[in-house]
């Protein structure tokens, strides 16, 4: 039942029909427009759509996103991506790691290097380091697609990754 609380209204939003319709529905509406039952859920999830969910225990219609769209959804609101019209929605987290946007490591407060000197990033606190480097020697896979590129309506959507590791071939 909560698998369906997030994949029913998924369907239903990318078919474009109603939320009261049933799954069958979304699937028959997705099927006359041309959409596939097994192409559905590769359909980017679009900044601003809205669901039916519940706030404070009472029903509301609102956007729902998770940790990586909501952390570009704060980086959008704020500026960083100057006004370029990025869809945080079908992002990831690699994605948000790859942009260059982080600090030169070598431009760390002295408190960074002295609490983490392995760690490339700042992290002063927390009981596991977080690491978005590769290992040495290994061409980094963070802080390096520069925001001048952004723009590209597929820019996240077009490189391939597996689990568990979801590695993008080093051109993405």
């Amino acid at each position: 039942f909560d698998a369906a609380r997030v994949f029913v209204p998924a369907v239903q939003q990318r078919a474009g029909v109603p939320f009261n319709s049933t799954l069958l529905q979304a699937y028959h509406a997705a099927a006359l427009k041309g959409i596939m039952p097994t192409e559905i859920f590769s359909i980017p999830e679009k900044d601003g759509w809205l669901y039916e969910t519940t706030r404070d225990g009472k029903p509301v219609v609102s956007t729902s996103m998770v940790c990586n769209v909501f952390v570009c959804n704060v980086w959008k609101a704020g500026g960083l991506f100057n006004g370029t019209d990025v869809n945080c929605g079908d992002t990831s987290v690699n994605d948000n790691y790859k942009l260059k946007m982080y600090q030169d490591p070598e431009l760390r407060p002295d408190i960074c290097k002295e609490i983490g000197p392995e760690n490339p990033n700042c992290q002063i606190i927390g009981k596991y380091s977080l690491r978005l480097d590769s290992q040495p020697g290994v061409p980094p896979r963070y802080n390096y697609v520069p925001l001048e590129t952004l723009g590209d309506e597929e820019m996240f959507g077009h490189c391939p990754s597996m689990a568990p590791d979801y590695l993008a071939p080093m051109d993405c």
